[in-house]
């Protein structure tokens, strides 16, 4: 155990890895803040994976990354073929 903690737990932390609390804050912002009611559907993350440098710092709420993710005309196909898929069965 005193080895994991000398050596390897910090060059896991320099590759991202983070804490199980630090890990447990977008989901507690995402139940508990008062103002996530007016942004349903919105993505949330702490540390963003997104290929423009604006959005990789994360935050409350991002940005969608596909812009597909909110228009109705694709959901409604995918609900129409997924449909057709669950019945096929």
């Amino acid at each position: 155990m005193w080895l994991q903690r000398l050596l390897v737990i910090p060059v896991l932390r320099l590759a991202g890895m983070i804490e199980p609390w630090e890990g447990s804050q977008t989901s507690l912002h995402a139940l508990l803040a008062p103002e996530v009611e007016k942004q349903s559907g919105a993505y949330y993350s702490q540390i963003a994976r997104y290929k423009d440098k604006a959005s990789r710092k994360g935050g409350w709420p991002l940005s969608s990354p596909n812009p597909l993710a909110h228009d109705d005309a694709v959901a409604k196909r995918l609900w129409d073929a997924s449909e057709v898929l669950v019945q096929a069965r």
